[in-house]
């Protein structure tokens, strides 16, 4: 079935994963102070993995972060999604940032067809994507979806 799969189109539901939107016009200054990852250096459509520590260089959270238009999506693993969210307002004082969990269903495509499909089926240009890059989909039956590679 594997092989199968990755011959053609597999497609699963990744249920370990939650999404947490950031947005605001200090977003991304503020996600650059508060994670390990050089937020400024993200380009609108890019994504990189990183971390919260606490004072003592202790990871709180491990997660990837993706840059789009006007939000940054950070896919944190359920398990430490609370605890994510509660570290990022912690420190939030005048910054204009809003964090917000967005209830979302991510899906993992795979395959030599996955290009041909989202491209079908989503009008996503999935090969033109970096590598970790992401597109926010259009409004109507998929507000609110990412796209990510």
């Amino acid at each position: 079935e594997l092989k199968a799969a990755c011959e053609s189109l597999a497609i699963g539901l990744d249920d370990t994963l939650s999404l947490l939107a950031v947005s605001g016009p200090d977003a991304g200054r503020y996600l650059h102070s508060r994670t390990t990852q050089d937020i400024n250096a993200l380009q609108e459509g890019e994504g990189a993995y990183a971390a919260i520590l606490d004072k003592g260089a202790h990871v709180l959270s491990y997660f990837s972060i993706h840059q789009t238009e006007d939000v940054y999506w950070l896919l944190i693993p359920k398990a430490a999604e609370a605890a994510t969210l509660a570290e990022l307002e912690k420190y939030r004082i005048v910054e204009q940032a809003t964090f917000t969990p967005r209830a979302s269903y991510i899906y993992r495509v795979s395959g030599v067809e996955a290009s041909a499909y989202m491209q079908q089926t989503l009008g996503v240009a999935y090969d033109n994507l970096p590598e970790m890059g992401a597109i926010q989909l259009p409004m109507g039956q998929w507000a609110d979806s990412l796209v990510i590679r």
